[in-house]
């Protein structure tokens, strides 16, 4: 059964994005909750557009990673009223050429009226920067 991002809340759809990706499927994630035109902007000031671009991305990083040790959820905050919401997580993993690293990152979410991301921006600390 699909879920319609439309008839949930932020906190919902916030949730079932995390819970997503927690799984396995970020891929599935951004298909069902980014808006097409989506704007992604990363901690060091790079901005990308687009779902589709914002996919490649994500394999792209998932291909540099060579063992998972431990990450999670820290914490969700929503403002429903203003559609946006806040998620504090961690990432502990190895890295192919680059060893092991653990990133700790506060992810910004804005959301449409239709229940979808228009803007994702990323505040995380840069291993090695």
């Amino acid at each position: 059964m699909s879920i319609n991002p439309k008839h949930m809340t932020i906190r919902e759809r916030t949730l079932d994005l995390l819970k997503k990706a927690e799984a396995g499927q970020s891929l599935e994630a951004i298909e069902m909750h980014y808006h097409p035109d989506v704007t992604i902007i990363e901690a060091d000031g790079q901005v990308f557009q687009g779902k589709e671009k914002q996919k490649e991305r994500m394999v792209e990083f998932m291909g540099t990673i060579e063992a998972m040790h431990g990450g999670g959820v820290a914490a969700v905050t929503v403002d429903e009223e203003n559609r946006v919401s806040m998620v504090e997580s961690s990432l502990d993993a190895t890295f192919k050429g680059m060893g092991r690293a653990k990133i700790e990152e506060v992810e910004v979410y804005r959301w449409d009226a239709d229940g979808l991301v228009t803007e994702a921006r990323f505040y995380y600390n840069r291993p090695g920067a």
